[in-house]
């Protein structure tokens, strides 16, 4: 989490846009930014940490996580929904590629649903509880969703795609228990990553972290995502 806030930054002062993937070594729940830690389960073990985005919280193991930075468009405020589109679309044609049928949330409800999913109820406390118009569905369960935040110059959207099942959450199947496939990260993160250089017309070169990156990274890391005092602020 540091490390995306810090791109962000990045980027927001003149550097490239970065498109990331990477995993996770142990169980970890984040909280949306703007969620209580009131509503963490009192049966709850794993290291914990708050998001700088939105939504529910996630339990994040066995999964994808990728991040994408840009420069924000000048007068741009609020969602970029076309880039949930593109990044979801990307995926969507990955895994088709390998016969997995995916759909978005919104093209699987009727207004009538949507209504209802929208309505003032009390929303789960897990993001893969929950369901947006862009979220990928498969087999009638999420198993991608995405969060957005932008700072005055540059625009972050993250998020999550499920490969298998947590022991730590094993009521939320992951592509590998849907399709019965067996889904490998590295090779996923490599095909996505073309497909959305195509979508996109762009060119992607490898790289690191700058110095300066990771200067901040870890200063985040102190004084925000693994300080107590963020993680419990609300």
């Amino acid at each position: 989490m540091a490390i995306d806030q810090a791109i962000m930054e990045s980027v927001s002062a003149g550097g490239p846009p970065t498109l990331r993937f990477y995993g996770w070594n142990q169980a970890t729940l984040s909280l949306g930014y703007f969620q209580s830690h009131a509503e963490i389960p009192a049966d709850c073990v794993m290291p914990r940490v708050r998001r700088t985005t939105g939504g529910g919280a996630i339990v994040h193991d066995r999964e994808l996580t990728y991040s994408l930075t840009l420069p924000l468009p000048p007068g741009h405020t609020g969602a970029r929904r076309d880039l949930y589109v593109a990044i979801h679309s990307a995926i969507s044609d990955v895994l088709q590629r390998r016969g997995i049928t995916t759909a978005t949330y919104e093209s699987n409800v009727s207004s009538g649903s949507s209504q209802i999913a929208n309505s003032d109820r009390q929303e789960p406390f897990l993001c893969f509880r929950r369901r947006a118009e862009q979220d990928l569905i498969c087999s009638d369960y999420k198993v991608l969703g995405s969060a957005q935040r932008h700072n005055r110059g540059a625009f972050l959207q993250h998020g999550s795609l499920l490969l298998s099942v947590s022991p730590a959450a094993p009521a939320l199947p992951g592509l590998s228990e849907l399709t019965g496939q067996r889904i490998e990260a590295t090779a996923i993160a490599s095909e996505w990553g073309d497909v959305i250089a195509d979508h996109s017309q762009a060119t992607l070169q490898q790289g690191e972290l700058t110095a300066g990156e990771l200067d901040r990274a870890l200063q985040l890391a102190s004084e925000r995502f693994g300080n107590d005092d963020w993680t419990l602020r609300r």
